[in-house]
């Protein structure tokens, strides 16, 4: 639809693998409950409020007593079980309930979905719009540029500060300013993507949602779970949903198509990272099948080439992944209490992968299709 000089377009989005888009809440084993493949979120303060009233006597002296003892890591399901508090049916007090994988038995840190004021899960449009970011600046990145950010990244000798380059080109010239200068390339005001707005996506239904596990692969297949496994509200695959893309096309450079222009980036970068990294553990990956409309990958744990400039400073995959591993070796210093030590003749960078445990498989996450 349009309004003048805008274009208002409603965009369709399919989620094809597990998708992960954290909120920053981290939920203990004393707050959630896990019965029978079935996560239960509760409202704390309306649980404690319940037992005080509960016709149980001593509920909620025996609840203080237990999350005051001493002892390893308490569960929320211990108590409940010990004191025959039912969850059939189910309590007022809580929040929401998630389909757990079959094979989990127990979990301990849980990552948390973000969520809106009303407690539904959904996208932010500051999560798409990061992506065609990246997508738009690797498509528009000359030969000079990727001369510059390689010299820049070899020469760091800590990697503890940002890139210059790459702050530089994240800000994206539109075209000329109203006085017909060309916009300085730092500028925010004269950044391309003043001229696209995403609104947030509308809201999954409960049942979009699930919990997984993340898991490390290597790139011969092996899974490395980790010492302390972590466990993510994902949307599973196939959840749909859709947000409002709007375009100021008096801003976006003349003779050049929007939507077009996007949609070509986001395949030329998925293809480029598939290419450097992606297709290396392809066979320990579960099929996200075919796409017809334009690949992004959103959210968390989507990995290093997904978040990084790095595999355009070359055009073999094997070079960019030499200069990646220096990139990476740097930032995990003695400070960061970790090392970052690739295997001899490592051909990614990382040269682990992230994947989510879903329905007994192994999955990317994050990968999503969009129709316009």
């Amino acid at each position: 639809m349009k309004y003048g000089h805008l274009e208002r377009l409603r965009v369709e989005l399919t989620v094809r693998s597990p998708l992960y888009i954290g909120s920053g809440e981290k939920l203990t084993a004393m707050e959630y409950i896990l019965d029978n493949g079935v996560v239960y979120v509760p409202s704390i303060s309306e649980m404690i409020d319940d037992f005080s009233h509960a016709w149980q006597r001593g509920l909620m002296d025996d609840f203080m007593r237990f999350i005051s003892a001493p002892g390893r890591q308490k569960q929320l399901a211990s108590f409940l079980r010990e004191r025959r508090i039912s969850l059939n049916p189910q309590p007022s007090w809580v929040r929401y309930t998630l389909r757990a994988q079959r094979d989990f038995s127990s979990m301990n840190t849980l990552l948390t979905f973000m969520r809106n004021s009303d407690g539904e899960a959904y996208i932010p449009g500051s999560s798409v719009k990061g992506a065609l970011r990246t997508a738009l600046i690797a498509a528009r990145m000359n030969d000079a540029d990727k001369r510059r950010l390689r010299d820049e990244l070899v020469s760091n000798p800590t990697g503890r500060r940002a890139s210059a380059v790459e702050e530089t080109l994240r800000v994206l010239p539109c075209r000329l300013d109203r006085d017909g200068i060309a916009p300085n390339r730092k500028d925010a005001v004269n950044d391309l993507l003043k001229s696209v707005e995403i609104s947030d996506s509308m809201p999954f239904a409960p049942e979009s949602l699930t919990v997984c596990r993340r898991h490390w692969l290597s790139a011969a297949g092996e899974d490395r779970p980790g010492k302390a496994p972590i466990f993510m509200e994902c949307l599973r695959p196939g959840a749909g949903t859709a947000f409002y893309m709007t375009v100021d096309r008096s801003l976006w450079p003349e003779g050049e198509d929007a939507l077009s222009t996007i949609r070509d980036a986001l395949t030329e970068w998925d293809a480029l990272c598939h290419r450097a990294v992606d297709d290396h553990f392809a066979r320990s990956l579960a099929e996200t099948g075919t796409m017809k409309g334009a690949p992004i990958v959103l959210g968390g744990g989507t990995g290093f080439q997904r978040k990084s400039l790095v595999y355009k400073t070359s055009a073999y995959p094997e070079d960019a992944a030499q200069l990646a591993h220096e990139v990476l070796r740097r930032q995990f210093t003695r400070g960061t209490r970790c090392s970052y030590k690739p295997p001899q003749g490592a051909k990614t960078a990382p040269y682990m992968y992230k994947a989510a445990r879903y329905e007994g498989e192994y999955w990317p996450l994050g990968v999503c299709e969009l129709w316009f």
